[in-house]
């Protein structure tokens, strides 16, 4: 018995196979398209983008796609082929990474952040307000002092994911402990393609508390000497569950304290005087707390496991 089928060419059902790496800064994608039978890879679309295509072997072809200058995003579409009419259809839509983070200033020179005249021995923590200018999300992997010595921020658990177009707080804080016309510090922020540098200003002053006695005398303090700043701490750190606040080593009652997260968005505030907080329901990661007594405000942090 003669079967019709013995003499029909061998074929197969499975498509090409590709492989593709992301754009880089400079607006870059290279797709490879195999499969043993490769007969061709036709380029159907390419918006904002040239490409060039070579035969790495007989069974895989390269095909190189590189963004227009001053464009922001290219798409591309291909087909590959093999000898038995199997098409993969391979499509994507690649936004090119560039310097697009830029902060909104609160000073009248718009060129910085400034934390105007705190006194010394106080703390004032301020929103540094971080832009995405793009249509696109994007993150930073990076954020740092220049100095890290008078100024501080919250540092994050990284990357921070911003949106397409929208703005979130980054919180840095100005702890002056001596007397200074000027301090500075610079702010920087980034990604590998991208990074931002942000001025930060501060004065330190006198300042000047006056109060009662039981005598019902009026008593008046100036701070003008240098201070050595009075350090809160959270204990244990890191932790899981419950915390404490210690001042200057002891346990302390403080009156009103106040949880951020990485990025500075308020998550908790705890008024009354307590000392112990439970953490235990908190996402891992870094949190940043700010501290209320008596008009003056400390902050400190703490790594919930």
């Amino acid at each position: 018995i003669i079967k019709f089928s013995d003499f029909l060419p061998e074929t197969d059902t499975i498509k090409p196979v590709f492989t593709s790496s992301l754009a880089d800064c400079n607006g870059l994608a290279k797709i490879i398209v195999s499969d043993p039978n490769l007969k061709n890879v036709e380029i159907i679309k390419n918006i904002n983008c040239i490409f060039s295509s070579k035969n790495l072997n007989d069974t895989c072809i390269e095909v190189t796609f590189v963004a227009l200058p001053n464009v922001s995003d290219f798409e591309y579409e291909i087909n590959a082929i093999d000898e038995f009419g199997n098409v993969r259809v391979i499509k994507n839509k690649i936004f090119k990474i560039a310097s697009i983070f830029k902060f909104i200033p609160n000073s009248f020179d718009e060129k910085q952040i400034d934390f105007d005249s705190i006194g010394v021995g106080k703390s004032l923590c301020l929103p540094v307000k971080i832009v995405n200018t793009s249509n696109y999300d994007a993150s930073i992997d990076s954020s740092y002092l220049y100095y890290n010595f008078i100024f501080s921020l919250t540092h994050s658990q990284l990357p921070i994911i911003i949106p397409a177009n929208d703005t979130i707080d980054l919180y840095a804080c100005y702890s002056p402990s001596k007397l200074s016309k000027i301090d500075r510090d610079t702010l920087i922020i980034g990604n590998k393609c991208s990074s931002l540098r942000i001025p930060l200003m501060g004065v330190a002053v006198k300042w000047q508390m006056n109060a009662n006695s039981k005598c019902n005398a009026n008593i008046g303090m100036t701070v003008s000497a240098d201070l050595k700043p009075d350090k809160a701490v959270v204990v244990p750190n890191p932790s899981s569950g419950i915390i404490q606040l210690h001042f200057d080593g002891n346990l302390y009652a403080f009156k009103k304290v106040c949880l951020f997260n990485c990025i500075g968005q308020k998550l908790l505030e705890y008024q009354g005087n307590d000392c112990e907080f439970d953490i235990s329901k908190l996402n891992s990661g870094f949190y940043y707390v700010i501290i209320e007594q008596n008009n003056l405000i400390f902050h400190s942090s703490f790594i919930k496991e």
